[in-house]
Order: structure tokens, then sequence, then C-alpha cells
């Protein structure tokens, strides 16, 4: 990433939280896993996003800040 898009991804983390970052970033994976799918009917690259969903998911649960 460059400089530019990391101050960008850090000012929206400043201003929603790093929990509702991650939560928006595990539904895009989902949403891109189900649009993969059915557009595509490429199933193993919608699983990968599902699971990327679910791991970004998982971290988010486990985020204190």
């Amino acid at each position: 990433m460059t400089k530019e898009e990391l101050f960008t991804l850090e000012a929206l983390i400043d201003r929603h939280g790093l929990i509702k970052v991650l939560a928006g970033i595990e539904e895009i994976c989902l949403d891109k896993a189900a649009h993969i799918a059915s557009a595509w009917q490429d199933t193993r690259t919608a699983k990968h996003w599902a699971n990327a969903s679910a791991t970004v998911g998982g971290a988010a649960s486990k985020v204190s800040v």
C-alpha cells in the first residue's frame, strides 16, 4: 500500500474504530464471495473470499482496542 492509502486507512480506523473497520472488511469479503459464486460460478475463489471473511471476523472478535 502507498503511504497515502495507509493514511486513509488510519483515518477510517480513527473515525470509526478498528472493530468497525474490520467488520466492514469482513462484509466486503463475504459480498465478494457471493458475487463471484453467482456471477462467475467460481466456487473455489468464492470459498477463499468466504474464508477470508471468517478470518477477518475472527480477528475482529479478538480486538480490544
